[in-house]
């Protein structure tokens, strides 16, 4: 493993390639993921839009 500056990425962001793809572990992200994540339980739960 090897970790290097890229100039391309944004102060704040976290890029990580591997032979499977990119990884993206930047702050905005994880907070879209997990603003997903809680609209797919909102969906998923009884009672959901009542």
């Amino acid at each position: 493993m090897s970790l290097k500056p890229d100039p391309t990425v944004l102060s704040g962001c976290c890029l990580i390639d591997t032979d499977m793809g990119t990884i993206n572990a930047s702050i905005d992200a994880q907070l879209d993921e997990i603003y997903r994540r809680l609209l797919e339980e909102r969906c998923l739960s009884p009672g959901a839009g009542a």
